[in-house]
């Protein structure tokens, strides 16, 4: 609506995502493609990433990639979860590790190392990357409270989120064990409130670069 003459692409490295995204009216044309190697046919005013770089390793070379791939006076914005820092993810950790004490289809090393998101910077290494490439650049965190109501209000959450790596990769007995542990150790550390919702934490990341 803001720029009713533009040509917006959006991008996705899976299938169902953009078929789901393709059902929704709008202008928008869909491309199966992968960030990393992503290329425009022609500069970019704005490259919005929401939610995905976070899995991503090698930020400095993406981050600077995306730089590139911008016009003059364009702007990379970037939402990033801050997903390593989260206590659902140090729960998701521990019940991996547990579950590597049992048999098991796969190695969990790769798993976890997707959890635990090694690859991850603090706000100021993201601005020493993006300030060279940069003529303005704004940096900030933020800290949300989702108030989630229902049965399993976390569980659910998170089962659309951050478990998704998870069931992809384990057998279905094993993704049947890790909801049943999982759902137990969130339901302590995630307690319900007088009004019958639970206030999940949140953190995310925002850079705003213009080139």
């Amino acid at each position: 609506e803001r720029w009713p003459t533009a040509d917006v692409l959006g991008l996705d490295s899976s299938r169902t995502m953009l078929e789901k995204a393709a059902s929704h009216a709008g202008r928008v044309q869909w491309q199966l493609g992968d960030i990393q190697t992503w290329k425009p046919t022609q500069p970019a005013n704005l490259i919005y990433c929401n939610a995905s770089l976070h899995w991503l390793d090698d930020h400095e070379r993406l981050l600077a990639s995306l730089m590139e791939h911008l016009s003059d006076n364009g702007c990379l914005a970037v939402q990033m979860p801050l997903s390593h820092q989260q206590k659902t993810l140090a729960l998701i950790v521990e019940e991996l590790d547990a579950l590597q004490a049992e048999p098991l289809e796969m190695s969990l090393s790769l798993l976890v190392e997707k959890f635990t998101g090694p690859w991850m910077h603090d706000a100021p290494d993201y601005h020493r990357l993006l300030a060279p490439l940069s003529r303005e650049l704004r940096v900030w965190g933020t800290e949300y409270f989702h108030a989630l109501s229902g049965p399993d209000p976390v569980m659910n959450w998170l089962s659309g989120t951050a478990l998704r790596p998870a069931f992809k990769h384990l057998a279905e007995r094993d993704s049947s064990q890790l909801l049943s542990n999982f759902a137990t150790a969130v339901a302590k550390q995630y307690p319900r409130h007088s009004d019958g919702t639970v206030l999940l934490p949140y953190k995310r990341l925002f850079l705003v670069a213009y080139k």
